[in-house]
């Protein structure tokens, strides 16, 4: 069936979400081949990539996605230039497909070994050059974190959602239990909205970083003996920073922001059934 220009169009826009004047030029140039004007804008994608490469991507979108058994999830931030793009249809939904392509493999921490994952013929790659050639924009995979669990059962939240499972902070919290009930299911979300909302350091006090240990007594040493204090209360103001900063940014000892009269491990301690946190991961667009 012989198709006029403006069904020639319309197909390849469906093909490649690419905007109405650049399909028009790729037609043109490949004589009205829907295949090769497909192929071109392609490549016409990877040169406006690379054209692009040093204009800042500020904008963007976190998109999350986990596996059916809540197992296994991974959070990628991907970047662009404009809030506008960043809202659009077609990059909210070419994000997700990025995310469901890295959820299959063990995410690298090389970006650009990420970029080569495939899946049914199509890579990150391809994906972020027909984005770059509809949306005309640098776009890039920013950043990438995995979270699993044998034993438990991973619980996700999305702040300020949009498209499939993207949002701008996206938050994923791993909790153990001897028992399945409502209850933890409901308990398992408000900690992982708790997580978008606070952005905790560690889960406990024995897992907080000991290099941030370490700089934080030291700046409360030197503040004490700053303003004068005697040797022999230092220790005692440190202990004191220390504590007030493990109820700031230790999950188990912030205070819950669904009941603020508990911290989160006397909430847990509530719970029927034996219930534990055993780790989280947190993202948001701009950090």
């Amino acid at each position: 069936m012989h198709m006029n220009i403006n069904d020639l169009i319309k197909t390849l826009r469906g093909m490649t979400q690419a905007p109405i004047s650049e399909c028009q030029k790729a037609l043109k140039e490949c004589n009205g081949d829907l295949n090769k004007a497909a192929e071109f804008l392609k490549k016409s994608g990877a040169a406006i990539l690379s054209k692009n490469a040093d204009r800042a991507t500020k904008e963007g979108i976190i998109c999350l996605s986990m596996t059916s058994d809540r197992k296994k999830a991974v959070l990628v931030r991907i970047q662009c230039e404009t809030d506008f793009v960043a809202r659009s249809e077609a990059f909210l939904k070419g994000s997700s497909q990025i995310a469901s392509i890295i959820l299959t493999k063990e995410p690298s921490d090389s970006i650009d070994e990420i970029l080569e994952y495939t899946n049914n013929g199509v890579s990150v790659r391809n994906i972020l050059e027909e984005l770059a050639a509809s949306l005309r924009e640098n776009i890039v995979v920013g950043k990438v974190t995995s979270i699993s669990t044998n034993s438990g059962r991973l619980h996700k939240y999305i702040h300020g959602a949009m498209g499939t499972d993207c949002g701008t902070i996206c938050s994923v919290v791993a909790i153990d239990s001897d028992i399945e009930s409502d209850a933890i299911e409901l308990l398992g979300k408000n900690i992982a909205m708790h997580i978008a909302a606070t952005s905790p350091i560690s889960v406990d006090i024995e897992s907080i970083p000991a290099d941030f240990i370490a700089k934080e007594e030291a700046t409360a040493i030197e503040e004490a003996k700053k303003a004068g204090k005697p040797e022999s209360i230092i220790q005692k103001i440190v202990t004191g920073r220390m504590q007030k900063i493990y109820e700031e940014s230790v999950l188990l000892e912030q205070k819950f922001i669904v009941d603020n009269s508990k911290k989160i491990s006397e909430i847990l301690s509530e719970i029927e059934g034996k219930v534990k946190v055993t780790k989280f991961v947190r993202m948001q667009l701009k950090e």
